[in-house]
């Protein structure tokens, strides 16, 4: 394997781990969405989902569980969308 597959390989299993919420339902969304998408994400985009996932637990529920789209902090949007599969 070269260095950068290496490092990217890195990066995936710290960003699953941070993925570890306490609730299962929250986990299997977030695992999912990397899984799905991020072999596709920008560094951008990658550290945008480690901020996203750095969020207090009940916003992370209300927004992922309730599917409601925060009001004040809308950068998320675009991976909650994603997440819950919304158009």
């Amino acid at each position: 394997m070269t260095g950068s597959i290496v490092d990217k390989d890195i990066q995936k299993n710290r960003l699953l781990w941070r993925c570890r919420r306490g609730t299962r339902e929250l986990e299997l969304l977030l695992y999912r969405y990397i899984d799905e998408h991020y072999d596709s994400l920008s560094q951008e985009e990658i550290q945008l989902f480690k901020e996203f996932v750095e969020q207090d637990h009940n916003d992370l529920n209300s927004w992922l569980l309730n599917q409601e789209l925060p009001r004040d902090n809308n950068r998320f949007n675009s991976i909650i969308k994603a997440m819950l599969h919304i158009n």
